[in-house]
């Protein structure tokens, strides 16, 4: 008996099923909100969460068509306010003086490896810079640049 009963459900978790998937389609109201992302008056910051289309990845706008509330409620959280740009604040942004000059240590070109906290990561500490206006660090060989911080010197709040 019990196994016919499973085998009756069947159908119906199948139908459950291909129902919640149909619903993943192009709806931007599927939440219960009333317009779409793009018409909301939230802010989100440059980058996270709006991350550009990639290879499986449909990005962070396309997801935010179809699920406003969830888009508006994480730009309306601490999640979203401590990331701050580099265009934004500037030096301002950055809180750090590891070497006790009273120096910005990306402007003073601090390499890493000479702190002591850094110094197991040998060649592959980072190396920090400024150039051109703008903030890198370096690793292993690899530069990248400052784009924004997670923080901000207490301007999240």
């Amino acid at each position: 008996m019990r196994r016919r009963r499973t085998h009756d459900a069947i159908p119906g978790i199948l139908l459950v099923l291909v129902a919640i998937v149909a619903g993943c389609g192009s709806s931007g109201n599927r939440e219960g909100a009333i317009g779409t992302a793009g018409t909301s008056a939230v802010v989100v910051q440059k980058g996270d969460p709006v991350l550009p289309a990639a290879s499986g990845y449909a990005g962070s706008r396309a997801c935010a068509d179809c699920h406003p509330n969830q888009s508006t409620g994480w730009g309306n959280s601490l999640h979203n306010a401590p990331l701050k740009t580099v265009a934004e604040l500037g030096d301002r942004i950055f809180v750090n003086d590891a070497n006790g000059n009273n120096a910005n240590d990306f402007r003073d070109g601090l390499d890493l490896q000479t702190q002591p906290a850094f110094a197991a990561f040998g060649n592959n500490a980072p190396v920090l810079s400024f150039s051109g206006g703008k903030y890198f660090a370096t690793i292993g060989g690899v530069t990248y640049e400052v784009q924004r911080t997670h923080g901000g010197n207490g301007y999240w709040k």
